[in-house]
């Protein structure tokens, strides 16, 4: 088959690789082309999807028709309405607009959860950007999020209001947006995550685990809003009795879900307490950026778990171990990696590298690798002896 991804930075690597290696043409419309050329993920050339609109789409049509293409499948929610303008025979793998605002409209989404019975944290003030107001809730940290846009959240802690209000301020007219208040979770111990897919109105689950430092890098003050999660977060396994009510409320969640249709992945975050109560965080419709979960099934079963039997997806991870490693020199993410220690001790190639001039270097500043079980102790040795890069626990 032919297959192309309409993707945002490496939200779909390993997939691509596994497809590859299954024997279909793969293109991606993410830029990253020498890393991904070694791995036979070709770089599709069609205009920047930046500015595509519903009025003027033609060289992504024109390309899809050039190359023969058979599938596509959509990461960047805010092109729901692609599906609407594909060329004739072409099957399109994405979540439903429906589906979409899930993510993008997170107040009509928690006011339903809340509806579900599942655990919402209150709204305690609510307005727009260019009139951004702390004044009635001094209570901190507080949690600011976009009512319906595709921006980020944020945590506003003990003496960054005028961190903050700075932040909007410097807003141009159309970056401004309608966002709430939420009141942070007290006594907030982990945050869980759940990955999903959808398909064909049935759903699964196939990874559940902790996220730690999360929450951490969504400060004003350190800056680290707009920086990579990879830098910071460690992915951890959950305690079963924790694990047990997490795959509860996220069955709950995605019963109701599901009746958005769509065929795609996506994930759910809770908060937990140290009472071990759920709250609901959010859901994203689509992978993340900087995927970094294996594809441990066959080419021929991802594509049927995403067009009509999602349960073929869930495999068994749970002896799967993921490392963090990040650049010791802030603000330096693209400096040389020593990639050749993968092939040497047999671990798995990482999402998120770039290859400059037969040098491989890191994109954002960090990678996650995953493995079955702890990674080689001389692989971990050489990555770190020349303090380039560190674990992060």
């Amino acid at each position: 088959m032919n297959i192309l991804f309409i993707e945002y930075d490496s939200q779909h690597f390993h997939q691509q690789v596994k497809l590859v290696d299954g024997g279909h043409n793969v293109w991606s419309t993410w830029s990253n082309k020498e890393y991904h050329t070694k791995f036979g993920i070709q770089n599709c050339d069609s205009g920047n999807w930046t500015t595509w609109t519903e009025s003027s789409y033609q060289s992504l049509t024109n390309k899809i028709t050039s190359l023969s293409i058979d599938t596509v499948i959509l990461g960047i929610p805010w092109l729901h309405w692609l599906r609407g303008v594909m060329p004739e025979g072409v099957t399109f793998l994405a979540a439903t607009e429906d589906a979409f605002k899930l993510e993008t409209d997170k107040f009509a989404t928690r006011t339903a959860v809340g509806n579900l019975g599942l655990n919402v944290l209150d709204v305690v003030g609510q307005g727009k950007t260019d009139a951004f107001d702390l004044s009635g809730y001094s209570v901190r940290p507080v949690i600011v999020k976009p009512k319906n846009s595709f921006v980020g959240t944020y945590v506003i802690y003990e003496n960054q209001d005028a961190a903050a209000i700075a932040h909007f301020d410097n807003f141009t007219e159309s970056q401004h947006y309608d966002y709430y208040l939420e009141k942070f979770l007290p006594n907030m111990k982990l945050e869980a995550e759940v990955h999903f897919i959808i398909a064909n109105d049935k759903w699964a689950i196939y990874y559940t685990g902790e996220m730690q430092n999360e929450i951490d890098r969504r400060t004003f003050i350190k800056n680290k809003a707009t920086s990579p999660w990879i830098n910071d977060v460690v992915l951890k396994k959950l305690s079963s009795d924790i694990n047990t009510k997490v795959l509860a409320a996220a069955k709950t969640f995605l019963d109701w879900a599901v009746t958005k249709g769509g065929n795609y992945c996506g994930s759910i975050n809770f908060g937990v307490d140290n009472s071990d109560e759920l709250y609901w965080i959010e859901c994203n419709a689509r992978k993340d950026a900087y995927s970094c979960l294996p594809c441990n099934i066959s080419a021929s079963d991802y594509l049927a778990a995403l067009t009509t039997d999602p349960d073929k997806y869930v495999t068994d991870i749970s002896q799967w171990t993921f490392t963090t490693v990040a650049s010791t020199i802030d603000n330096s993410p693209i400096q040389e990696y020593p990639f050749n220690l993968h092939a040497e001790y047999e671990v798995d190639p990482p999402n998120c590298l770039l290859k400059q001039e037969d040098k491989y270097r890191t994109n954002h500043g960090g990678i996650v690798i995953y493995s079955q079980g702890d990674l080689p102790t001389e692989f971990v040795t050489k990555l770190t002896a020349d303090g380039k890069y560190k674990i992060v626990s």
